[in-house]
């Protein structure tokens, strides 16, 4: 009776040990490897060119994108235009857009975290992070 038991469970390994070699041969490993590399090492965010007049609607677009800071994203966007850029002006951008129930608009409520002034033309960096955005 154990020899037979002995017999049953040496097949039963056999038939495992084609089948898993024969998934292992089908698989594509360096595919595989590559996905695995890809997740792991972030791509730089995309940059986006965007016109002053367009940035605080762009910015926002972002903000609805990282599901209002829920997730954690990065995002670049290049303003053309030369000059500056205030804190009160994207304020005003966002108050003209109605968006100003998403990120608040008073400097006391805000979840928008960025210097009183950038100057352009610039690459401006946006964070959404810990339900905040972040503009530098």
């Amino acid at each position: 009776m154990e020899t037979i038991e002995a017999l049953v469970y040496i097949t039963v390994a056999i038939i495992a040990g084609i089948l898993i070699i024969n998934i292992l041969k089908s698989a594509d490993l360096k595919e595989l490897y590559a996905g695995m590399i890809k997740k792991k090492v972030p791509e730089p965010p995309k940059t986006i060119k965007v016109l002053k007049s367009d940035f605080a609607e762009r910015l926002m677009d972002k903000w609805k994108d990282c599901g209002y800071g829920e997730l954690n994203k990065e995002y670049a966007l290049y303003v053309e235009d030369s000059g500056t850029i205030s804190r009160e002006e994207i304020l005003n951008g966002i108050i003209k857009i109605n968006m100003c129930n998403t990120i608040g608009c008073s400097n006391q409520t805000t979840l928008l975290a960025m210097p009183e002034i950038i100057t352009i033309p610039k690459i401006i960096n946006i964070k959404c992070f810990n339900n905040s955005l972040i503009v530098n």
